[in-house]
């Protein structure tokens, strides 16, 4: 075991106090704490009751002095009670008349408490100021102090003198109208001073306003307060302000429902009082509504740590902010949140712990603080613990006392025992238990000032250590002895103090307490309590010499085994006891164990139990015989009589010994042994201890009763479907009941049937679909009555459209092949069609194949049916209302199967000849058509270049230039296909192939024709051509048959488009004087392409103009033999006009037709 020991010096300088004075908190609604024992425990009899602010204050023993609030809630003036719980007579607010202090039961921070410095007697302090914030909702804000006299009284203390009011701005206004509920208070830095800061907005102003007044030795310093203006006003006048414990920071929480809420941070001054326009913006809800409203607020003891709560609207949060970061709003962190609490406080403790309220709402508290429990640790590991302390009956709200802040700060040596006690060594003798390890180390002191410590043994006057901390490891009685430290301590204001702390160690053994079984009883008059002799358990605990056995009502009196120990035999309620074995040479080296008390409720049941009666029924064989079912728990309630029916089994008996007990399945239909009734004997019994019961009794009676039995349903189809039908109700009165005596009436709700007085139906009633419920009732006894129902149903009438479309697909494999005429269809595509418009959850649509509907199809074929006829076939429905079979109506629709194209078995390949080489041409893919189907009807081709496309068929993916394509691999290109969809649009896809092929024909093979110009027009430049003797001759190029086109350009022969079909009778009209054919040449076995190239060239020569010549030679026969030699030179000339006897030849002929020779 590691114990850490402390030393707890109090100082009772003038400038410092011993938290002993935070120690006694009194808040909420008689919820009160004791912070003494070092485990904070519940004080009863506070009449403090307030939602809201509160004050406590006690002397430097921990001793409660007084303590300040409303009387009651809602509250417009305070009440200080005494240390008795007595009102002060000064400042009494339920007085007549009433001296209550200024303040109010809703005001956040109502009362505040600062000691006057400097008192006569060191150590005793007289004189308390009283600071009091009013509440705007109740008219009285404002800022007002008291002077409160500890030997008033009686020395009970007592307001002396009046109220004095604080509220003006600094230009002497009043301002309490917009004052806020907040105050605070911190020790000054100069000797002998305290601040006591308020906050207050101006109208019209968007600036914040802070006031700080000085006390000190003279009293509370009101005629030069301290005022500071800063940026931000409050937001609202709720919410806690507070000065951190070394008097450098101050925060504000300004808390609204309806607006902007925030935390604000500043640098406070506690040399001047004054707050510095430095605000850092922690919490903004304009900017993060989700982090809530802020409400209460605390540093830590160190003053590096913030905290605050606040309030979402459905969670309580608390946030941590560390104020050694340079970004502190960055360091925002949540460390708790609980759901469905309202806001609360926050206030440190003597402990160093930060207690919290977190109350259901505004006016419903809850029993217990919650406890931040390590707030000097960073967020990420603090130890937030709910419901941490019980304050028994009292309540926590919304408000927690404040303190002066400083009391919290360094100013004693304060420690742990190691078991979380905190203890004063002087002048006493440390008992240690052999093997442990001691770490003695006085906390550091805070403060400015110099500081030294020296450690002595056994009187030395030579000290062994220099040093704040010793160390001992596994101790034994060799360290027994004397052990002083001496510390010496000067504060900034020149004070010296001497701290002393002499203490003696001795080692003793530790007991072993053995855990007894617990101790039960049951209460004679469950008022909770009973008396138990706890000494009987000491055999059990411990049986060695030596040894002592005390008992505790907690774990920590038990730790401590000063307080507490109870007498025996101990009056109590159920609850825990904590047994103390300690050695009698040293207390502390001890053992504890626990066991419980258990104090059961004893059971009270009513002893005039009333009679348990019910008409006969069939519960038990007939109507009439006097037998039924009796639920005995019906009269469980009033056997409880008020006790809870979870504490205690009720235990039933059909004899006055008990012994006959009635069997816990038959309790709640208990059949009656005797006709007509029967006493019942009941034992209860407490759950927790069988040893706690009574009995008492009560009668069972049966009376004659009617049976109404339950007729079948009455059952309509609508005609019209709207909704109602008439239904004649009596039809069903011969069912329900024929006995004599007994009257039948009807009612739309089973209330109205079991009262029978009002809302009786006529008959025959209009209705829709709903709930009849039937009375019989017998005609003398009408309280004997049976009820039964049934329902009128009206079902919708199925209405099927009479002409559903046709419901076709092609031809696939999903049955057999795609050629065979037999798919399967989902029949549910027509469902929509059919239901014509009536709701599909409404109607069940059954198929059949035959019109007499007998041949169902299997409802599991339904989305997968196979036509039986090949091609398709009529499908007949029966539309059916769900809830009712028998309202249907029956429909037809055809299926078809529509064909597939046919095509031939591939390959298909479209060839192209290479008209320039480089593996690429220009292809008609059209060409493949007649191929791929060899007689087209109505299908239409698409052509792509992935098949993922032609198997979609999307507009905008196939091939744009089908006549022109360019095949995009060289030479060979098979990643064409082609899609074939006939006109209902069924299609097929199949693959083929491009192939540029070098052209066969040789590029040498030139033939070119003249012809003269010739037709009707003799000078246009065309002429008749006759080319037929090329086929032959390209056919003779090749070794097996092909065929030869023609073709009037490239593009046409490369398409094979505008083929020249009669090359022996050729015009060449559009290309004239002269024209290139193309010749192409295909396999007759295939559309393949031998040769494409130009191979003929057609010339058409324009005829010759033969001019009539002008001169005509006449000549004399000189020699009469009638020839003459002319020249022809001129007549030549003029024949030819400009032409060339190059280009044309002149002949002249003879009058007979025959040419002249020789010219």
């Amino acid at each position: 075991m590691k114990k850490l020991i402390s030393l707890f010096i109090v100082l009772f300088t003038i400038n410092s106090f011993a938290q002993g004075e935070a120690s006694k908190w009194y808040f909420g609604q008689g919820a009160a704490v004791d912070f003494n024992g070092g485990v904070p425990t519940n004080i009863a009899g506070s009449l403090l009751n307030t939602n809201e602010g509160c004050s406590s204050f006690a002397d430097s023993s921990g001793n409660l002095l007084f303590y300040i609030g409303s009387p009651t809630l809602g509250g417009t003036q305070l009440t200080i009670w005494d240390r008795n719980n007595n009102p002060m007579p000064n400042a009494d607010a339920n007085a007549s008349p009433t001296t209550g202090l200024e303040g109010d039961a809703s005001s956040a921070q109502s009362a505040l408490t600062v000691p006057a410095p400097n008192q006569p007697v060191p150590g005793q302090i007289d004189i308390y100021y009283i600071f009091t914030v009013g509440a705007s909702s109740s008219g009285n804000a404002g800022f007002f102090y008291y002077t409160l006299d500890m030997r008033a009284n009686g020395g009970f203390g007592d307001i002396v003198g009046g109220v004095t009011n604080l509220h003006f701005d600094s230009s002497s206004i009043n301002r309490s109208g917009t004052w806020t509920e907040k105050v605070t208070a911190v020790k000054g830095d100069d000797c002998n001073t305290f601040w006591v800061v308020s906050q207050y907005n101006i109208p019209g102003s968007s600036n914040g306003h802070f006031i700080a007044y000085k006390v000190d030795t003279t009293g509370v310093v009101i005629a030069t307060p301290t005022y500071s203006t800063v940026d931000d006003a409050a937001t609202d006048v709720r919410g806690y302000l507070k000065v951190s414990p070394n008097g450098e920071k101050l925060v504000t929480a300004h808390y609204t429902t309806g607006g902007t809420s925030l935390l604000i941070l500043y640098t406070f001054d506690n040399a001047t009082g004054s707050v510095s326009n430095d605000g850092e913006i922690l919490i903004d809800t304009s900017r993060n509504p989700g982090d809530g409203a802020p409400y209460g607020v605390e540093f830590n003891n160190n003053s590096d740590k913030l905290y605050a709560s606040t309030h979402d609207g459905s969670r309580n949060n608390a946030f941590q902010f560390d104020l050694t970061s340079t970004d502190i709003t960055s360091t925002k962190t949540l460390i708790n949140s609980r759901f469905g609490r309202f806001r609360g406080a926050l206030q440190l403790a003597q402990d160093g712990k930060i207690y919290a309220t977190t109350p259901f709402s505004y006016s419903v508290g809850t029993p217990f603080l919650d406890v931040i429990e390590n707030p000097n640790d960073d967020a990420i590991d603090i130890i937030y613990t709910e419901d941490a302390v019980n304050l028994g009956s009292g309540l926590a709200m919304q408000g927690l006392p404040p303190f002066i802040s400083s009391i919290f700060s360094g100013i004693e040596i304060t420690g742990d025992d190691g078991n979380g006690n905190t203890i004063i060594l002087n002048d006493i003798t440390l008992n240690l238990c052999s093997g442990e390890n001691l770490d003695i180390a006085p906390e550091p002191i805070t403060g400015s000032g110099t500081i030294s410590y020296n450690w002595y043994f056994n009187g030395s006057t030579t000290p062994f250590a220099s040093v704040s901390d010793i160390s001992f490891t596994n101790v034994t009685p060799a360290i027994n002895g004397i052990y002083k430290l001496e510390v010496n301590f000067t504060d900034i204001c020149g004070e010296v103090t001497n701290l002393e702390g002499e203490f003696n160690i001795e080692v003793f053994d530790v007991p072993t307490a053995v855990q007894p079984p617990n101790m039960l009883i049951c209460d004679d008059d469950n008022n909770g309590t009973m008396p138990f002799t706890l000494t009987n358990q000491d055999a059990t605990i411990n049986t060695t010499t030596g040894m002592s056995v005390s008992y505790y009502l907690s774990q920590a009196e038990a730790d401590a085994g000063t307080t507490g120990a109870l007498t025996s035999p101990y009056e109590s309620a159920s609850t825990t006891i904590y047994a103390r074995v300690e050695n009698d040479g040293n207390a502390p080296c001890y053992d504890t164990t626990s066991f419980d008390l258990e104090v059961y409720e004893s059971a009270f049941p009513s002893t005039t139990v009333s009679l348990l009666g019910e008409c006969d029924n069939t519960s038990v064989g007939t109507i009439t015989d006097g037998f039924i079912e009796f639920n005995l728990h019906d009269r469980a309630t009033e056997i409880l009589n008020g006790q809870a029916a979870a504490d205690f089994t009720l235990t039933y008996f059909t004899d006055a010994a008990y012994t006959i007990q009635i069997p816990v399945p038959t309790e709640t239909a208990f059949q009656n042994a005797v006709a007509g009734g029967q006493p019942i004997y009941v034992r209860m019994t407490n759950n927790l201890n069988t040893n706690c019961f009574t009995d008492t009794s009560f009668d069972l009676v049966v009376y004659e009763q009617p049976t109404a039995v339950q007729p079948t349903n009455m059952v309509q189809c609508d005609d019209d479907n709207n909704g109602t039908m008439p239904f004649t109700l009596t039809d069903q009165n011969a069912t329900i009941n024929t006995d004599a005596g007994m009257s039948i009436t009807y009612y739309l709700s089973q209330a109205e049937a079991d009262a029978g007085t009002t809302g009786a139906l006529s008959s025959p009633y209009e209705s829709g679909s709903t709930t009849i419920y039937a009375r019989v009732e017998n005609d003398i006894n009408t309280p004997c009555y049976d009820t039964t129902s049934f329902d009128l149903e009206v079902y919708d009438s199925a209405f099927p459209s009479t002409t559903v479309s046709l419901l076709a697909e092609c031809d696939n494999t999903s049955v057999g092949t795609d050629a065979d005429g037999f798919i399967e269809f989902n029949l549910h595509d027509r469902a929509t069609e059919i239901l014509n418009g009536q709701a599909a959850a409404d109607f069940t649509l059954t198929y059949f194949t035959n019109a007499t509907y007998t041949t169902q199809i299997p409802v599991a074929n339904e989305t997968a049916f196979q036509n039986t006829v090949v091609d398709g076939q009529t499908i007949y429905v029966r539309m059916t209302n769900n809830l009712n079979s028998n309202c249907f109506t029956d429909t037809s629709f055809d299926i078809e199967v529509y064909k597939l194209p046919i095509l031939n078995s591939p390959p298909f390949v479209l060839e192209q000849c290479d008209d320039d080489f480089d593996g690429f041409n220009s292809f008609n893919l059209s060409e493949i058509n007649t191929d791929i189907i060899t007689t087209i009807t109505t299908e239409v081709f698409t052509y792509y270049e992935l098949l993922a496309d032609a198997e979609a068929g999307v507009l905008g993916t196939e091939i744009i230039n089908p006549t022109t394509y360019t095949n995009q691999i060289v030479n060979t290109d098979n990643t064409i296909w082609a899609r074939a969809e006939n006109v209902n649009g069924c299609y097929r896809t199949t693959q083929f192939t491009l192939v540029v092929k070098p052209s066969a024909i040789p590029p040498t093979f030139l033939r070119t024709f003249s012809q003269c110009d010739d037709g009707t027009d003799d000078r246009d430049g065309v002429a008749t051509f006759d080319f037929s003797s090329v086929t032959a001759e390209v056919q003779a190029m090749f070794p097996t048959a092909i065929d030869v086109f023609y073709y009037r350009n490239q593009a046409d022969a490369t398409a094979e488009t505008n083929e020249i079909t009669d090359p022996s009778n050729y015009e060449n009209i559009g290309y004239p004087n002269m024209q290139e054919v193309w010749v192409r040449a295909d396999s007759q076995l295939g559309n393949d392409c031998l040769g494409n190239g130009h191979h003929i060239t057609l010339i058409v020569e324009a005829l010759p103009t033969a001019n009539a010549p002008t001169t005509i030679m006449k000549q004399c026969d000189d020699d009469s033999d009638g020839m003459f030699p002319f020249n022809v030179t001129t007549i030549t000339s003029e024949i030819l006009n400009g032409q060339s006897l190059a280009d044309v030849t002149i002949t002249y002929f003879n009058e007979d037709g025959t040419p002249i020779t020789g010219i």
